[in-house]
């Protein structure tokens, strides 16, 4: 039930400061333990999450990311792509203009990293084959 609430427009809030990112974790390793009904001190979280096969909430935000930019690039959400501060350049690549406010450096456009993609990923020819050979350690 909090899984939908945390990542409800996940893509647009997605914090960036590092104490918001650490707070939203805490959040959900309280739920893994809650899960497993294990409150020792001594028990590890993280073997706890590997156990339940939940990756860190800052990755999940992270491909949701990608997968919106994806989206948006194929035309599948109503949002222009040809705006002042995302402009096609070449090998799919975008161009994005440096601004020196620091709203705009942590917001969607310049923390999706689509330029950082391999081509052969960008060029998916269907949204479930580009969500499925995202790699891992990427996000």
């Amino acid at each position: 039930m909090c899984r939908s609430v945390f990542e409800y427009a996940s893509p647009v809030w997605d914090p960036y400061l590092q104490r918001d990112i650490d707070n939203l974790e805490h959040t959900q390793h309280k739920g893994a333990r809650f899960v497993l009904r294990d409150f020792r001190q001594r028990s590890s979280v993280t073997s706890m999450l590997q156990y339940l096969k939940w990756e860190p909430l800052a990755e999940r935000r992270t491909k949701a990311r990608l997968i919106i930019m994806y989206r948006i690039i194929k035309g599948e959400i109503a949002i222009p792509n040809d705006t002042a501060d995302l402009q096609p350049g070449r090998r799919g690549c975008f161009i994005q203009h440096t601004h020196c406010y620091q709203q705009y450096k942590n917001s969607f456009y310049p923390r999706t990293d689509w330029n950082l993609l391999p081509p052969k990923l960008k060029d998916s020819a269907t949204l479930d084959s580009f969500s499925n050979r995202l790699p891992v350690c990427y996000y």
